[in-house]
């Protein structure tokens, strides 16, 4: 099992990545960890090129999102993010790709071990969404935490494939901020059909918004959340060192950095 943190842009969003690496360190995870990124962004220095046969316990990936010009709409962050997965699982064996802001704060091992080697897998969101184009009700998915439990790399370049064709299929009808976690959640659904998606667990996705009591109603045996995914431009109060402008207030492009 690998874990791939999802980085890109600009580099004053590195302390982000740093801040999640010192929280993986504090969580005694050790799984080997790689950043999968573009082709300009800044990595951590102890980061060192991906080498399947390495052992190296924090690597990057990079990779060139120009590839995919079918999938990445202009100032669209979710979909560089989409962009990147699709290239990553095309490389990594089994795993697991988070966002920077999810944050591994208690040892997920045993949750992931105990998740079934089926092709693809997310955790649900807590509200349904009404995909146009499909006639379906799905519940939506949160695309922070993608899971890819098949070793089989021609698998996972279908998964790959499939996840293009889907969102430029339901682009014309969804045209919004979310178009990549939808694609993702009807390509759950699609491989939910024949067996070979499954639901990750909300310990391993877990959001604040599941602190309300009317969206947690279904969550009777949930345990400690292992996965703290802090989504959302509230997520940078937490980091230490962000450019700053008048009045000591943190720079838009952070807390914009969803909505561009």
């Amino acid at each position: 099992m690998i874990i791939g943190i999802s980085y890109f842009g600009d580099k004053a969003f590195l302390p982000l990545v740093e801040k999640w690496l010192l929280v993986y360190k504090q969580s005694g995870c050790k799984y080997r960890v790689v950043i999968t990124t573009d082709l300009t962004a800044i990595v951590p220095k102890e980061s060192v090129p991906y080498d399947p046969n390495g052992a190296d316990p924090l690597s990057h990936l990079r990779m060139d999102t120009s590839l995919y010009p079918d999938i990445i709409r202009r100032n669209r962050a979710f979909d560089m993010q989409g962009a990147l997965a699709t290239q990553a699982i095309q490389i990594l064996p089994r795993c697991l790709i988070v966002d920077a802001d999810a944050f591994f704060i208690k040892d997920p091992t045993p949750l992931i071990e105990q998740l079934p080697h089926v092709l693809f897998g997310m955790g649900e969101e807590p509200n349904i969404r009404v995909i146009a184009g499909i006639n379906e009700y799905l519940h939506e998915c949160n695309a922070g935490v993608l899971y890819f439990g098949t070793e089989s790399r021609d698998d996972r370049i279908k998964l790959a494939e499939m996840y293009r064709t889907n969102f430029k299929a339901l682009l014309d009808k969804n045209d919004n901020l979310n178009l990549e976690q939808i694609t993702w959640t009807y390509t759950k659904h699609q491989l939910a059909k024949k067996g070979l998606s499954c639901d990750i667990p909300p310990e391993l996705n877990w959001s604040h918004v599941w602190k309300n009591p009317q969206r947690r109603r279904h969550l009777s045996n949930l345990g400690q959340p292992c996965i703290l995914h802090e989504h959302g431009p509230h997520k940078w109060k937490f980091i230490a060192g962000l450019e700053r402008g008048n009045n000591n207030k943190i720079n838009r492009k952070y807390t914009d950095y969803y909505l561009t």
